[in-house]
């Protein structure tokens, strides 16, 4: 039991989405439990899913400005948007069935391993190799010189059953001619029979042809702002965001598509997605290294209201975490001692305030910071 009285042990809450890991994965290692699959796990007190108090059944007694989630991806999940604040507010007033706040989603992803992901809509000279690579796709986009992904995604969600369904059995053909003539297939080409597989005649199998193909290293971090199109593909990271679960979805999933909402994406998302720049501090003992942190430096024009900092910390060595204001912390490798108490893997607490926690690893260990 730690002695510090501004930290408050709890337990997050798993999301078991077909897209998930079976375990192990990082999340099942967090919240181990007889359901699977394992997609997510949630730190948090947004309304949809808050986290306990540790041993009990009652929701964190705070208002957290932030959400922190693991996320552990097998399959590829939804396309998405998270609306700016102004949509956010809109579409939240004309649909609280399908909006679950008022609230933008400004996030940023650390991959923990490496990572594959949608970002963004591709740019006009990538969208016509894309078109001279795949005869089906200019075909069944009716694509012309002027033409942009964001108005060609438009046109996908016009196309019937019929011609997404003849546009999948044009393009497996072509694929399989590609590999008979020994040709290296592109990102998109090697994903698509694996979505065909995964969602049948989605128009997201179109629509992901749109959409840059990135691969993140782990650590690496990337920032998703508003209206900006987006989907993950594998593999295991950690999200930080303001506290809101809004999301325009467009695609690769039998969950609401919300059509109307794709007018709200704007035409400068095409521009590539940069990582976030980071603060590395090596802490060294003698001739070992003994810890590491890593702070992400968050565009202030939309994250404001945290700051993620990831520590590995070598066994034995101990390094003290200062907090300015409440924050949330989770240990997501190894064992530690935190403020005096013993704790596994995926022990997690609320900091309510300012104050300094002391960490030694008891075998390597990881924690990540939201504050």
């Amino acid at each position: 039991m730690n002695g510090n009285s501004l930290l408050e042990r709890i337990q997050g809450r798993v999301q078991h989405y077909d897209w998930g890991k079976e375990e192990p994965c990082v999340v099942s290692s967090l919240h181990p439990t007889e359901v699977s699959p394992f997609a997510e796990i949630w730190y948090g007190s947004h309304p949809r899913l808050p986290s306990l108090i540790y041993n009990t059944h009652n929701p964190i007694p705070a208002n957290l400005p932030f959400l922190l989630k693991f996320l552990s991806i097998q399959d590829p999940l939804s396309l998405q948007i998270h609306p700016d604040t102004e949509t956010a507010k809109m579409l939240f007033e004309r649909d609280k069935t399908h909006y679950a706040d008022p609230n933008a989603k400004p996030e940023i992803c650390i991959p923990l391993t490496h990572f594959q992901c949608f970002l963004g809509f591709v740019d006009n000279n990538i969208l016509k190799q894309q078109m001279t690579e795949n005869p089906p796709l200019k075909k069944v986009l009716m694509f012309h010189e002027n033409d942009e992904a964001r108005d060609l995604l438009v046109r996908a969600h016009m196309l019937s059953k019929d011609q997404i369904s003849i546009f999948i059995n044009e393009m497996k053909i072509h694929i399989k001619n590609l590999e008979r003539q020994k040709v290296i297939l592109s990102n998109h080409q090697k994903l698509f029979e694996r979505l065909v597989t995964k969602f049948g005649e989605d128009v997201g199998i179109i629509a992901s042809f749109l959409l840059r193909y990135e691969i993140f290293e782990p650590y690496h971090a990337f920032f998703i702002p508003p209206n900006y199109p987006h989907g993950y593909i594998s593999g295991e990271c950690v999200e930080a965001m303001t506290s809101s679960d809004n999301v325009i979805r467009f695609g690769l999933t039998k969950k609401f598509c919300d059509l109307e909402a794709l007018k709200f994406i704007p035409h400068e998302t095409c521009n590539k997605i940069s990582e976030v720049e980071k603060e590395v501090v090596n802490v060294r003992s003698e001739s070992q290294q003994a810890a590491q942190s890593i702070r992400y430096i968050n565009p202030t024009k939309y994250l404001s209201s945290f700051v993620a900092t990831i520590y590995h910390i070598n066994q034995g060595f101990t390094v003290d975490v200062t907090l300015l204001k409440v924050g949330l912390l989770v240990l997501f490798k190894g064992k530690a001692t935190i403020d005096g108490g013993d704790y596994d893997i995926g022990a997690s607490f609320y900091v309510k305030g300012r104050t300094t926690v002391k960490i030694t690893a008891i075998e390597n260990a990881s924690v990540v910071l939201l504050s």
